[in-house]
């Protein structure tokens, strides 16, 4: 191989190779950035069931629906929400919104106990316990769409671009 064709090759594979690894580079971006919001939407709908259970605590201790559904009617606020209950200490549903998303799930005298997190497809389900004095008086449930598909091929549309063009870049560095 002649002297000048090596010299040719030589930017050409630093260029592919820059590219492949800017490729990698934004794959793995974009992946980290998925964790990152999935652990923060988890994050923000717990603390509002734990806002909302805490906020109930009296309207459930007393029999109050009017009241309770007055806080459970202030979650309407967030969009992503789709659906909320309270729930007394039987587990009867005692104040609740919809949204489209389907009725908050039942709930046993056992759920009511414990706070958890729930992810099935694009919902994700929150669940916290009502507590007085340390004993659990009731519970409330959110439900949560998690990231749209659209605003997720948004956010990766940017990211591919971003990724296209600096592979141009370093292409055009490498042929001149």
């Amino acid at each position: 191989m002649s002297e000048r064709a090596r010299s040719w090759n030589l930017p050409i594979i630093a260029a592919l190779t820059a590219a492949v690894l800017l490729l990698f580079a934004g794959v793995g971006m974009a992946r980290y950035e998925d964790q990152l919001y999935a652990a923060q939407q988890t994050r923000d709908v717990s603390e509002q069931a734990q806002i909302l259970a805490a906020s109930v605590t009296a309207a459930v201790s007393f029999g109050d629906n009017s009241a309770a559904q007055e806080y459970v009617d202030a979650l309407r606020a967030n969009p992503e929400l789709r659906a909320g209950g309270v729930y007394d200490a039987e587990g009867k549903l005692f104040a609740q919104f919809n949204r489209g998303g389907g009725l908050p799930p039942a709930m046993s005298s056992d759920d009511l106990k414990t706070q958890g997190v729930v992810i099935k497809g694009e919902s994700m389900t929150v669940t916290a316990p009502v507590l007085e004095n340390g004993r659990a008086i009731g519970g409330v449930t959110l439900i949560s769409a998690t990231e749209p598909a659209q605003r997720r091929i948004a956010r990766y549309a940017g990211l591919v671009l971003l990724v296209t063009m600096g592979a141009l870049v370093i292409g055009v560095l490498a042929f001149s």
